[in-house]
Formats: C-alpha cells, structure tokens, sequence
C-alpha cells in the first residue's frame, strides 16, 4: 500500500486510524556469513500447492548427494515431505528470522519454485540482500530477477533442478580454475 491508497481508504472506510506499514528489514538481517562448504540450496516458505511444494518434493528425491538441499517453513502440505528421506536433505519446520536469514546467507542458491501470482514477493529481496542467487518461475511479478546476474529462470521441475546442478557445475569450474591460477603463481 502507498501513501495514496492509505488516504483513500481513510476517506472511503471513514476510519482515520488506517496506517502505512512499509516492508521493512531489521538491520540485523542483513547480516552477512560465509557460505556452507558443501554446495546447498535453500527453501523456505508454506508448505503448499500453489507455492509448489511439489516442485521442492522433486528437487529433493532427485538432486545429486554432493548437493544439500534444506526445507524451512511449514503449511498444510508438509507431511508430504515426511517420505523424503535422503542424507542430503534436512527439513528444518518453522524457524525464526536470526536462523532464516543465517541459513539463506549461508546457502549458495534459493529455491523459489512459487507459481501464485502476488502483488510483490519479498522472498526475493531477501535473498538477493544476502547475496544468495535465485532459481526461480518466471511470474510478472519476477520479471526483473533476470536482469541480475546468477539467477536461474526455470517453469518445469526438470528445469528447476537441472539447474540448480548447472549452477554447482559452474561453481565447481570456477574454482577448479582458480586454484589451478593460485598454483600457477606460487610454483
């Protein structure tokens, strides 16, 4: 809601006591960590249909062992990830925001499967202030997240999880590379 649609329902509601409140950020969410050693993606979000806790569901039975994957949150479906039971996948429930914001800044890449159109996702942003790329559907509302280097667009469950393993194998390269450079200036 803006400054105008307060004053408008205001008048309209006859109700003077209708307040703005903005999205807004805790200053100490912002906080930075290093990322997990072990290459991992990170859900968080309801447990349901139109979030696309199938597509987490997939994900989850398929990806590879070298990639950890882990579940925050919880809704009406969650049972449904009762009958994942792979070393790779944790499935963490409801957390509060301090242990959110640690294990998204921590993660290499944010699962955001989510197919319900809204009027503006904060997911997103709260990933991307923790400089944790986005593997994402493509919806009017995220029309500018493939704008920004490192997101993955992805409509169908294979895509999502081809690539989230692209983007390990990316990783990988680069720092194979790396090393290979480091070694290079110090023999």
């Amino acid at each position: 809601m803006n400054k105008n649609q307060e004053e408008f329902l205001k008048k309209f509601l006859h109700n003077p006591n209708i307040y703005l409140l903005e999205n807004t950020y805790l200053e100490s969410s912002f906080k930075l960590f290093e990322k997990f050693d072990k290459f991992t993606v990170f859900f968080f979000g309801r447990h349901e249909i139109e979030k696309s806790i199938k597509t987490v569901i997939y994900v989850a039975e398929n990806l590879p062992e070298d990639i950890d994957l882990i579940i925050a949150g919880k809704g009406s479906k969650s049972k449904m990830l009762d009958k994942i039971s792979r070393k790779n996948v944790k499935i963490l429930g409801f957390l509060d925001d301090e242990n959110l914001y640690e294990i998204l800044s921590r993660s290499h890449l944010l699962l955001f499967p989510s197919h319900l159109e809204s009027s503006f996702a904060m997911v997103p942003l709260e990933s991307l202030a923790h400089q944790t790329p986005i593997i994402y559907r493509p919806m009017p509302e995220n029309h500018n997240l493939d704008k920004i280097p490192f997101n993955i667009k992805a409509e169908t469950d294979i895509e999502f999880l081809n690539g989230i393993i692209s983007k390990y194998i990316v990783i990988l390269y680069i720092l194979i590379h790396f090393v290979k450079f480091l070694m290079q200036q110090f023999h």
